[in-house]
């Protein structure tokens, strides 16, 4: 049996995360998640996702889709306990392009099992529109 990956922080564990959704790696992303007492609820999603199984199973078809977009994420807000960590973050949602098409808004917490930061829950939420940047005028 194949030894899981060993996440030293939970921001190691993010950066993981949101690796493997844009490389589309369903084993990277079934490591990341804790082994039990996970929830999941994606942004525009009517379910709460309550079970392991429930969950990656809702990964795998997101990672099977053939348009996942390209996710940079900026952290807005972090508490730190010994165990447990929440990570409040914005999620830039981008095209082939580069542009910005959409954002997100996610709470993110980790749990430290064993000798490993894990994902315990995910929950992304719509976000505004993002506006484009006026035109520069001249004043000349």
């Amino acid at each position: 049996m194949t030894e899981k990956r060993i996440f030293s922080s939970a921001v190691e564990c993010e950066r993981a995360f949101y690796g493997a959704f844009v490389e589309r790696d369903f084993d990277a992303m079934n490591e990341i998640w804790a082994t039990d007492h996970v929830t999941c609820i994606h942004p525009g999603s009517t379910t709460i996702l309550s079970s392991r199984d429930e969950v990656m199973s809702a990964w795998r078809g997101i990672l099977s889709a053939d348009d996942v977009p390209d996710v940079r994420i900026v952290l807005l807000a972090r508490e730190s306990g010994r165990d447990t960590t929440v990570h409040i973050v914005r999620e830039e949602i981008s095209g082939p392009d580069g542009i910005v098409m959409a954002t997100a808004y996610a709470t993110n917490v980790y749990r430290r099992e064993a000798d490993s930061w894990r994902m315990a829950a995910h929950h992304g939420s719509i976000g505004p529109s993002p506006t484009k940047k006026p035109a520069r005028r001249s004043l000349h």
